[in-house]
């Protein structure tokens, strides 16, 4: 059955400008991983699940899920909460709280089951897309709780101080049937476009096959401009470039711009 869902954008943008003042520095945020504002803003999350009917459930790299307690396989949607040095507000931000949001008005609409999630590091200040690789099991906890940051800090000495993560186990990806990640594009596409909006960075990976792995069935047939992002950097290509080189089965975790 499908359902027609009308979020409330006043309670979205409310939300998303609270997040903003974790870590407030001018027009950006700075809320590295672990940092006092980043724990700050997650504990903070976890209230927000709580008080929309999500349970929420950490993970041993400190990633936070928001799980609904309706029946039936969810779709996960999220981004990270984690920020660079002196960030944006709205990257990774924005697609936590728009997930959110969603997973709110699906409750309250009878819509389908919709978790959420922030990821943790994402922006690489103990390795690129940290909490990422490791729920989608591409960095096993050891590997992971070796990682040291530029401060020499190590990453599983700052997980395991939080009581929230104390004897927490991960979460298998199938326990979602797809997830979904809308995010902030950085990268030079707008601009060479000469646009000043558009849909971008688009990620949908189908997480339910057999290996447990993310898994981006690409389709590039007919398609005049593809750019595939991992991070701001961008590998442009069409559908007689860059593209010829990969088959259908071929595994991606990496952000999809249509443009």
């Amino acid at each position: 059955m499908a359902h027609k869902l009308k979020i409330n954008g006043t309670r979205f943008l409310e939300d998303l400008d609270a997040l903003r003042e974790f870590g407030k520095q001018g027009i950006g945020v700075v809320r590295p991983a672990f940092s006092a504002p980043d724990i700050a803003s997650r504990r903070w999350l976890a209230e927000k699940f709580e008080a929309c009917g999500l349970i929420p459930r950490w993970d041993p790299a400190a990633n936070l899920f928001g799980l609904p307690a309706q029946p039936g396989q969810p779709i996960l949607i999220g981004s990270h909460s984690d920020t660079q040095p002196e960030g944006g507000w709205l990257d990774g931000a924005y697609g936590v709280i728009l997930a959110l949001e969603v997973a709110r008005t699906s409750q309250e609409s009878g819509g389908p089951p919709v978790a959420v999630v922030s990821f943790q590091d994402e922006e690489s200040a103990f390795m690129p897309l940290t909490g990422s690789r490791y729920f989608s099991r591409y960095l096993d906890l050891d590997s992971l709780y070796d990682l040291t940051n530029a401060a020499g800090q190590r990453y599983g000495d700052e997980a395991t101080t939080l009581p929230e993560v104390q004897g927490t186990q991960p979460l298998e990806t199938n326990y979602f049937s797809h997830f979904l990640e809308a995010h902030i594009e950085q990268g030079p596409v707008l601009d060479l476009a000469n646009e000043t909006i558009g849909l971008l960075a688009l990620c949908i990976f189908d997480v339910s096959n057999e290996a447990g792995l993310l898994r981006f069935d690409l389709d590039y047939r007919g398609i005049d401009a593809l750019s595939i992002s991992l991070g701001t950097y961008q590998l442009w290509g069409g559908d007689d470039t860059m593209f010829g080189q990969f088959s259908g089965n071929d595994n991606f975790f990496l952000k999809v711009v249509l443009l």
